[in-house]
């Protein structure tokens, strides 16, 4: 299985990560799997991810960036799973720039 090195420049231009419920989440698991996710992207230098989430992302007509900023997210709600026993969450990566939200 391959793996894809997700860069700091890419865990950088994330400003914050919008957390959804998957399952049964309350506002206050939300809230509590937002922080956590926010810390635990910030704190790696680097992500290694394996390559089929990445190329998932990009089937979807995104960029390489996006879809490395996305498989990072994912990466985030994994650990929150696996550390918690909360409902299941699915991450959104908010971007540091306006810029980066136009087409």
């Amino acid at each position: 299985m391959a793996s894809v090195l997700i860069p700091r420049r890419v865990l950088d231009s994330i400003d914050s990560v919008h957390c959804e419920s998957a399952g049964a989440a309350d506002l206050r698991t939300l809230d509590r799997s937002e922080q956590f996710c926010d810390k635990w992207i910030h704190v790696h230098n680097e992500l290694s991810v394996d390559e089929t989430l990445v190329e998932q992302f990009e089937q979807q007509g995104i960029s390489e960036f996006e879809a490395q900023r996305r498989a990072a997210a994912a990466l985030s709600a994994n650990a929150w799973e696996q550390l918690t026993d909360s409902p299941r969450v699915v991450v959104h990566p908010v971007p540091r720039y306006a810029d980066e939200l136009r087409p």
